[in-house]
């Protein structure tokens, strides 16, 4: 066993991973539990990847309204309990009934603190409740996209608590350090529902945390921006990024951690092996370019210059990420040095990142980037023989899971399973990358 495996395995509990709770509402192959990432994927599936335009999906549509909320959740249930339902009718119902969920693990009525989004209510096998900074970020960054369509102004509120509840997060000491002029200790993973440290043992740090909730806070501070009001101004410039250093405002201490800690080793989003990790990469890229344009606008040049020199240095280490051995060469691998983990490197790790940092243009891993295209096209491929439901299945589409060697069942180690979060997220690159290449 090498040093890094001896590390992995000290720092790693038995169950790295979050698993939803129990609730289930539908059976066929998989089981769909109500974790927030896994409601975000399935509001996507209802009506495209950021079009919440065509269903009233407002977040005070049900939490909070009075009157009919009973029967309009037995008519939804009606259907989604129905196998014989249209599938159409079945998704239309199951993003409404799915994003009104999404509600409800966030603050209050999850049990948590204002603005803190929850992993699971569950408590025991698997004891997920906790306030994880990635899936929050993620989670939110669906909502706002929401917002930006509706104006729903319940929508609006959620986001300036979640921005005061990251803020108060920051200056928690915890495991991976204290908050001090180098933003000391934003690599913590998770925290209790209340804002309290975690500090057993964990894979920590995780860099992506920082860089996903500045690509959230910066697209909102860009909107307070445009809208250009008195008020929103000043909340940007006192609260979401002050040009101060050191940093103690939200955007501005995430963007001086990223900026700063970005080539260092990290946990990857599935929080089990410490290395260097595409989508860490390539959301901290994303992070960088947009803080950059952000700090230009607020008049902060040293700092636009420093972040978008730290872009540049990080989309030329992304090419390393891109295989050259005979078996997968020219595709996105998720890590480097995969065979020191056991692992192909086929990850869906990989078009999470491409769905949240990917741009446009081949050195900018878009969806319709070769390399990236490879991968999917193999990290599916994958799955084939994996999973009963998937068995004998050559051709069409197959159920995913996070990656072919998996043995994480949601408790233990036996068996992994096949996720509705990376099975979704294999179709969401398809669409741009057939807009953007010529078949």
């Amino acid at each position: 066993m090498t040093d890094s495996e001896t590390k992995k395995v000290d720092s790693v509990p038995s169950s790295p991973v979050k698993a939803s709770n129990k609730a289930e509402t539908r059976t066929g192959g998989f089981r769909l539990r109500w974790e927030p990432l896994t409601v975000v994927l399935v509001v996507f599936a209802g009506f495209g990847i950021w079009n919440f335009t065509n269903l009233d999906l407002h977040a005070s549509h049900w939490v909070t309204a009075p009157g009919n909320h009973h029967s309009k959740e037995h008519t939804i249930l009606s259907v989604l309990q129905n196998d014989s339902a249209p599938l159409d009718q079945w998704i239309h119902y199951e993003s409404i009934f799915a994003w009104n969920r999404l509600f409800l693990q966030i603050g209050a009525p999850a049990g948590a603190h204002e603005g803190l989004v929850i992993a699971s209510p569950s408590t025991y096998k698997p004891d997920y409740f906790y306030t994880w900074t990635r899936d929050s970020a993620i989670v939110t960054s669906t909502i706002l996209q929401h917002y930006l369509r509706t104006g729903d102004l319940a929508a609006e509120a959620n986001l300036r608590m979640y921005a005061y509840s990251q803020a108060a997060l920051q200056v928690v000491c915890n495991p991976s350090g204290c908050f001090d002029g180098d933003a000391g200790g934003l690599g913590e993973p998770k925290f209790h529902v209340n804002g309290s440290a975690f500090t057993e043992s964990w894979g920590r740090p995780q860099r992506d945390g920082p860089a996903l909730r500045a690509i959230t806070l910066i697209d909102f501070a860009n909107h307070l921006l445009d809208r250009g009001g008195k008020y929103d101004i000043q909340y940007v410039t006192n609260h979401l990024y002050k040009k101060e250093l050191p940093a103690h405002s939200v955007i501005k201490a995430d963007l001086e951690y990223v900026s700063k800690r970005w080539s260092e080793s990290s946990f990857d989003l599935w929080e089990e092996i410490d290395g260097h990790h595409f989508f860490t990469f390539i959301v901290s890229r994303t992070a960088l370019e947009k803080g950059a344009k952000l700090a230009r606008r607020l008049s902060d040049l040293h700092a636009s210059e420093f972040y978008a020199s730290q872009a540049v240095r990080i989309t030329k280490e992304l090419q390393k990420f891109i295989s050259t051995t005979p078996e997968h060469q020219g595709i996105v691998l998720a890590a480097l040095n995969n065979e020191q983990w056991g692992r192909k490197g086929l990850d869906a790790a990989i078009l999470l990142g491409v769905l949240i940092g990917g741009a446009e243009g081949k050195k900018q891993f878009g969806p319709a980037n070769d390399a990236v295209l490879g991968s999917l096209k193999v990290y599916v491929d994958s799955f084939r023989d994996v999973y009963k439901i998937n068995r004998g299945e050559k051709v069409k589409p197959v159920a995913t899971g996070r990656y072919a060697e998996d043995i994480y069942d949601g408790i233990a180690t036996s068996e992994g399973n096949p996720w509705y979060l990376t099975t979704l997220s294999v179709s969401h690159p398809i669409s741009p990358a057939i807009e953007k290449t010529s078949w």
